[in-house]
């Protein structure tokens, strides 16, 4: 894998007019790749991870559709700060992080990102609340998508959705939700 690292960071360069870029199991040459690439044309991207690097996340501005396999509600957050121009998102799983209170609060701010209209959340195994504030600051979403899997009864409700979407996500079109509640029974996952 490492070859195959130096040698797309050889040859990438060369594409001056790539605007979509797909990486496939790349591990932790992500970083590299990326800087090799020239990004002013780049437009969507495809990763399995979040980038490290916060200067990279600068250099990505023009992007506008981003996918990624897997990351924490604080680094999507950190996304659509860095990402102005993103208006779709997706992120195949969205993995639990545990922080007490006092660090969430420097996490999320009351940024509102204008041009996300579409948000896509698949197996999202993390607090509903974190998912709350995110779309609080997404109010020109227009599609909506979330897979939620939880071993608590910490679901918002049909009320709470609907609250939600009347004052904070007034041009939703579309929004398709899955929630899996799972709990414990002998030892035993149950769905």
């Amino acid at each position: 894998k490492q070859n195959n690292v130096i040698q797309l960071k050889s040859m990438l360069p060369l594409i001056s007019q790539l605007s979509s870029f797909r990486l496939i199991d790349c591990g932790h040459g992500i970083n590299q790749l990326l800087s090799a690439i020239s990004i002013s044309q780049l437009r969507t991207l495809h990763i399995g991870h979040v980038i490290s690097s916060s200067d990279l996340y600068y250099g990505l501005s023009s992007i506008v559709n981003l996918t990624i396999y897997q990351c924490r509600f604080y680094q999507i957050y950190e996304i659509l700060h860095k990402l102005t121009k993103l208006n779709y998102l997706k992120i195949e799983c969205v993995m639990e992080y545990i922080v007490n209170d006092n660090s969430k609060k420097r996490i999320f701010t009351n940024d509102i990102h204008k041009n996300l209209t579409q948000l896509i959340l698949m197996n999202v195994n993390d607090s509903p609340s974190d998912l709350i504030e995110i779309l609080r600051q997404t109010p020109n979403l227009r599609s909506l998508t979330i897979d939620i899997v939880r071993d608590d009864k910490d679901i918002p409700d049909a009320c709470e959705w609907e609250d939600l979407i009347t004052s904070s996500l007034c041009f939703l079109k579309v929004f398709k939700f899955h929630f899996k509640y799972m709990w414990k029974n002998d030892d035993k996952d149950k769905f």
